[in-house]
């Protein structure tokens, strides 16, 4: 009851194009999903040969069901086989198993299509550029990632980089164990641990980022920490303008700017509304009474205005709110191990720090009394 094809047969778009990422050769099922069901062995009908004697005949047999790792036969229906968990669903050696975890053998790239599973998912291989992944648990890239969209419900580690040209983006609810990075986004949860450099990359973490490359750790880009972050040099001998940022909690950043682009929307049909709403009353005063058709629409009108300020009026309360809890700088800090090149710009909140003379570590900058301090 799942598809065994295993072929590359692509799919056809509406358009008469074909599709090669969204090959459909993995199947998922839940717990207690139907796999297979048995068809009932007929009964043999008689037969005749030529001088018209009777044939005799054979019954079919029964089939068994393929049971297999983590399957159940239905207790329902002996006929049934069931999954008896959320997994991998497969056909091999004549038997059906599922496995909780989904393990690709080489990359993804055309010959798997894009990855979407509930559970944890292992790559042997690269995830190829173009080709996105999103998994509910934890995800384990054993080479690299290019120009790709990942999404993680769970942890992440990639035991190689997270390369490209700038188009690839790692969104994972925990933690980001990376080798290095080079021209991408990455955004976390909980904390972000690069064992190499980060180069002219995007990094957001809601709690710390370390990187422990030597010599060179963190050159161009920004790097956006709500508790601290901890590397081992910043900057290059060229003054490349590189950002540390900590005591801001992104996500909340990213749910401002959401308010702010709905307000912006929500004002301009406001300001029309009231436009509309003066030209009906300035008819108002002229005729004296509208027709029923007009007072209606006024009506409305003034509905929707009342409506209208009402939702900008809880958003400016939302907006205020978010700003309150967006900056917490009293315990962050920015651990700098070696050197902090020129051109290196710190940030606590709204306050900068710009590095116009090289700093040699082991320091620590922490804000005191509103000011940054080394």
């Amino acid at each position: 009851l799942f598809n065994t094809e295993t072929s590359l047969k692509p799919q056809q778009n509406p358009d008469g194009s074909v599709d090669y990422k969204n090959i459909n050769i993995i199947n998922t099922v839940v717990e207690k999903q139907k796999l297979a069901e048995l068809v009932p062995p007929t009964s043999g009908v008689a037969g005749k040969n030529i001088s018209g004697q009777t044939l005799p005949c054979i019954d079919g047999t029964a089939a068994r069901l393929p049971v297999g790792q983590n399957t159940i036969i239905d207790p329902d229906n002996p006929n049934v086989l069931l999954s008896a968990t959320d997994g991998f669903v497969r056909y091999f050696n004549s038997t059906i198993e599922v496995s909780e975890g989904l393990i690709i053998p080489g990359n993804v790239d055309f010959s798997t299509g894009h990855i979407k599973y509930g559970k944890n998912v292992v790559i042997n291989g690269d995830v190829k550029s173009g080709f996105n992944v999103e998994c509910g648990g934890d995800l384990q890239v054993n080479g690299t990632i290019e120009d790709s969209k990942i999404t993680i419900g769970g942890n992440l580690l990639c035991r190689m980089g997270f390369v490209g040209q700038g188009k690839g983006l790692i969104d994972a609810k925990g933690d980001v164990n990376l080798n290095f990075t080079k021209n991408q986004i990455i955004k976390s949860r909980q904390n972000i641990n690069i064992a190499k450099e980060a180069i002219n990359s995007t990094i957001f973490a809601r709690k710390t980022i370390t990187v422990h490359g030597k010599p060179l750790s963190v050159a161009g880009g920004l790097l956006t920490a709500g508790e601290s972050i901890s590397i081992y040099t910043v900057g290059n001998q060229s003054g490349i303008k590189t950002v540390l940022e900590v005591g801001v909690d992104f996500t909340m950043v990213e749910e401002l700017g959401k308010k702010e682009l709905l307000f912006v929307e929500l004002s301009d049909k406001y300001s029309k509304l009231l436009e509309s709403g003066k030209n009906y009353e300035k008819i108002l005063i002229i005729r004296k009474q509208l027709p029923p058709k007009e007072r209606y629409l006024l009506e409305r009108i003034k509905n929707a205005i009342s409506k209208y300020k009402q939702q900008l009026d809880l958003l400016e309360k939302q907006k205020a709110e978010i700003c309150s809890k967006m900056h917490n700088t009293a315990n962050a800090f920015i651990k700098i191990e070696h050197t902090a090149m020129p051109g290196t710009l710190l940030k606590f909140g709204e306050r900068h720090y710009l590095v116009k003379d090289e700093i040699i570590g082991p320091k620590t900058v922490r804000m005191i009394d509103h000011e940054i301090k080394v």
